[in-house]
C-alpha cells in the first residue's frame, strides 16, 4: 500500500485570535482530497489550540508545536503530552531546528521527547535537517542521519512517526532545496531506515519536506517519489490568493486607496529591522488609481530611503469584469518605467492575463534575484526574503 500524502502547517508564534478564525474559515471552505487520499494537519500556537479544534473541519486534524519530554510536574511554560491528550489532540511536532537552534535540544533530548510522546498515544511529526554551513561541508545526511539515530535508539514502533526533513538554510530564508536535492536526501534517508531499521519500517515512514515551501515549488516537489508531504511554515499563514470575482473586486482593488505606499513601505522597514530579510517589491498598477507618474517619483522616493540596489517588479492588472478599475495602458506602463528608471531604479513588468489574482495581490515571490543591499553598520545584514505588496 502506497504512502499517504501527509500536508502540516506551522503557524509557529504568529496569530490573533480573530487572525486565526480567519485561517480556520479558509481552511474549512478549502477543496482538498478526501483523507484517504491526503492528510492535513495544522499546529497553531498553543493557546489557540482549543480554538482551532473546536471550530476546524472534522476530516483535517490539530498538532502541538512541541511537548516535555515527560510528565508534568514543576515544569514552568511546559507543555506535557498528557495535556495535549486531555485536549484531543493526536499530533505533535518535535525536533524542530527553531528549537534545536535557540533552545539548545540535543538530539538524544530530541529522542526522549519522540519516545515519551508516542508512548502516550500522541502522533509525532519528528524534525531533522542540517545548517548551510552542514550543507556546504558535504555533511548533512551524517547530520541527518545522527539525528534520526538518536530518535531510533528511543523507539521501536515507527507506526506514528513521520519525519520531516528541513534543511535549515531554506527555512523562512525564501530559498529552496531543489527538487532534486530534496528527493535526494529523501532518498538517502529512506536507505538508512532500510540498513538500520528495517525494509518495512523504510517503505512505509512517511518523509515530509519542510524547507519554503510555496504555491510555486509544491507541484514539482510532491512529484519526487521519497517526498511524501509538506511541512510549511509561513506560507501555511496565507489564505488562497486564487480567490473568487467578487472577493477580488470587494478586497483586493481598493486596497490601492486604501493602503498608501508610506505606510507599506514603514511596515516593510519595521520587518527589514526587525529580521534582517531583504524586502523586494511587486507593484500593481491600476489604471488612474496608481499608474501616474507622480507615483512613481513617490516610490522611487521611499525606495531610496533604503539605499540602493533595489528592484520593481511591475505587474498591470487585467481588468475584472464589471470593475471599474482597469488596466493601464501600456504607454502610462511605459511612462511608470521610464520615470522609475530615471530615479535609478531597477524594473521589470511581469503581464498578466484573466483574473490573475495572484498578480493583482502582489503574491510574495522570491524568483525575482536582486543585488545585495549595501551593508550599514548599523543595520543587519539583509537577505532576500519577503516581497512587498503594493496595490
Amino acid at each position: 500500500m502506497g504512502r499517504k500524502f501527509i500536508v502540516g502547517g506551522n503557524w509557529k508564534c504568529n496569530g490573533t485570535v480573530d487572525e486565526v478564525k480567519k485561517i480556520v474559515s479558509t481552511l474549512n471552505a478549502g477543496d482538498v482530497p478526501s483523507g484517504d487520499v491526503v492528510e492535513v494537519v495544522v499546529s497553531p500556537p498553543f493557546v489557540f489550540l482549543p480554538l482551532v479544534k473546536g471550530s476546524l473541519r472534522t476530516d483535517f486534524h490539530v498538532a502541538a508545536q512541541n511537548c516535555w519530554v515527560k510528565k508534568g510536574g514543576a515544569f514552568t511554560g511546559e507543555i506535557s503530552a498528557e495535556m495535549l491528550l486531555n485536549l484531543e489532540v493526536p499530533w505533535v511536532i518535535l525536533g524542530h531546528s527553531e528549537r534545536r537552534a535557540l533552545l539548545n535540544e540535543s538530539n538524544e533530548f530530541v529522542g526522549d521527547k519522540v519516545a515519551y510522546a508516542l508512548s502516550k498515544g500522541l502522533k509525532v511529526i519528528a524534525c531533522v535537517g542540517e545548517t548551510l554551513e552542514q550543507r556546504e561541508s558535504g555533511s548533512t545526511m551524517e547530520v541527518v542521519a545522527a539525528q534520526t539515530k538518536a530518535i531510533a535508539e528511543k523507539i521501536s514502533d515507527w507506526t506514528n512517526v513521520v519525519l520531516a526533513y528541513e534543511p535549515v538554510w531554506a527555512i523562512g530564508t525564501g530559498k529552496v532545496a531543489t527538487p532534486d536535492q530534496a528527493q535526494e536526501v529523501h532518498s538517502e534517508l529512506r536507505s538508512w531506515l532500510q540498513a538500520h531499521i528495517s525494509p518495512e519500517v523504510a517503505a512505509s515512514t512517511r518523509i515530509m519536506y519542510g524547507g519554503s515551501v510555496s504555491g510555486a515549488n509544491c507541484k514539482e516537489l510532491a512529484a519526487k517519489p521519497d517526498v511524501d508531504g509538506f511541512l510549511v511554515g509561513g506560507a501555511s499563514l496565507k489564505p488562497d490568493l486564487h480567490a473568487p470575482n467578487q472577493k477580488l473586486r470587494e478586497t483586493i482593488v481598493p486596497s490601492a486607496k486604501s493602503y498608501p505606499l508610506d505606510a507599506i513601505m514603514k511596515d516593510c522597514k519595521d520587518y527589514f529591522l526587525e529580521t534582517g530579510r531583504r524586502v523586494s517589491f511587486e507593484y500593481t498598477l491600476l489604471a488612474g488609481v496608481n499608474d501616474g507618474a507622480e507615483h512613481a517619483k513617490e516610490l522611487a522616493e521611499l525606495i531610496h530611503e533604503w539605499g540602493p540596489g533595489y528592484h520593481v517588479n511591475l505587474i498591470p492588472f487585467n481588468p475584472i469584469e464589471g470593475s471599474e478599475y482597469q488596466r493601464p495602458y501600456k504607454k502610462a506602463v511605459q511612462a511608470f518605467v521610464a520615470a522609475l528608471e530615471s530615479r535609478k531604479v531597477t524594473v521589470s513588468v511581469r503581464q498578466t492575463r484573466g483574473l490573475d489574482a495572484s498578480a493583482a495581490c502582489g503574491q510574495l515571490r522570491n524568483e525575482f534575484q536582486k543585488s545585495p543591499l549595501q551593508p550599514d553598520s548599523n543595520k543587519p545584514q539583509a537577505q532576500l526574503d519577503v516581497a512587498a505588496i503594493a496595490c
